[in-house]
């Protein structure tokens, strides 16, 4: 009889156990399931003068409100949700929010520095650091190395580099972070609009308007404002779009990938580069069905209203402007042509 219930209490101890340990998972997948509902603020940047177009991506693509300034949007999102914004495609960087404030600059060089440095104290580096480490593949758990960047933008009697300097020198003094400008784990974005100063932690290594293109040409375009010049043009299903002087491929390849079901046409009158828009194609290991040919934009072999929209990089800058063909400037004669096949 003893050694029965001594078995039977063994047997509840053991059964105790089972429970407390499921229930400790249970809690530890709701403290992750709160902790992934948690917002976190993003700051993106993108090429000035696109902000709306990348503030109406934004808002289209993650259902989010979105504010606009130069070079910017910022929007909140969830954590869990995060990982969607690597899919925007008018945005360059982003990273996660880690203070703000308004600072009334003053005449005094020093002291307008070492405000910025008193605000470091004041970041929410818990936060930052804990989103910055749920995206990272592989996060630093010894010796952080870091730098820090600065956007500026107004009047200041400091520049970026003195700026980044003194923060960075604070950031050292309060983490023992390891400054590496080159080989860095974290990157502390700065950025001064005017009396606005905003911290952010990146949660980008390189820019994503590197998507597309392996074999550039003189003047490649960015594909974040190759997918801008495309939204604008409001693309619809089964369209017929062209760029005739398409360079190395940025604004078909993008247009592409991005309105599939769209008739992309597209060439140049440079043999190198038709080579490399095809060989950008072949680098995304992807089908895309794109019609390429060489040839020469002011003939193209195209009937009149063929087209829905033509979308092109003109490669000409200011040295090309006052050239004059038939009465027009090189662009204008360029486009006089074209409407006839739109």
């Amino acid at each position: 009889m003893h050694h029965l219930l001594l078995t039977i209490f063994a047997g509840l101890a053991c059964l105790l156990v089972l429970i407390k340990q499921k229930i400790l998972m249970i809690y530890y997948d709701l403290l992750v399931r709160v902790k992934m509902a948690v917002e976190c603020g993003i700051e993106a940047t993108v090429t000035q003068g696109l902000e709306e177009l990348a503030k109406q991506e934004c808002e289209e693509t993650l259902k989010v409100v979105t504010r606009s300034r130069p070079g910017r949007v910022t929007f909140h999102i969830r954590l869990d949700e995060l990982i969607s914004v690597y899919k925007l495609r008018s945005i360059e960087k982003f990273g996660v929010i880690i203070g703000t404030k308004y600072i009334q600059f003053t005449d005094d060089q020093n002291e307008n520095l070492n405000e910025l440095k008193r605000f470091i104290h004041y970041l929410d580096w818990e936060n930052g650091i804990s989103v910055w480490k749920h995206i990272k593949t592989n996060p630093t758990l010894g010796n952080i190395k870091f730098r820090v960047s600065c956007n500026r933008h107004g009047a200041h009697n400091f520049d970026s580099v003195i700026a980044a300097s003194a923060v960075g020198s604070e950031v050292n003094e309060k983490f023992k972070w390891t400054v590496d400008l080159e080989d860095y784990d974290l990157e502390l974005l700065l950025n001064i609009h005017g009396n606005d100063v905003g911290f952010a932690i990146s949660l980008t290594k390189s820019s994503l308007y590197r998507r597309n293109i392996t074999h550039f040409g003189h003047t490649t375009l960015k594909s974040t404002i190759a997918h801008s010049m495309l939204r604008l043009s409001a693309i619809k299903d089964h369209e017929i779009v062209c760029d005739p002087m398409c360079g190395t491929g940025s604004i078909p390849i993008e247009g592409k990938i991005c309105w599939p079901t769209a008739h992309v046409l597209c060439g140049d009158f440079y043999a190198k580069d038709v080579e490399k828009t095809k060989m950008n194609v072949k680098a995304l290991k992807t089908s895309l069905d794109i019609e390429l040919l060489q040839w020469d934009a002011t003939r193209l072999p195209l009937a009149n209203e063929q087209l829905n929209a033509i979308i092109t990089d003109l490669p000409f800058g200011k040295r090309y402007t006052n050239q004059q063909v038939k009465g027009f400037t090189t662009s204008q004669f360029l486009l006089v042509h074209w409407i006839k096949y739109c």
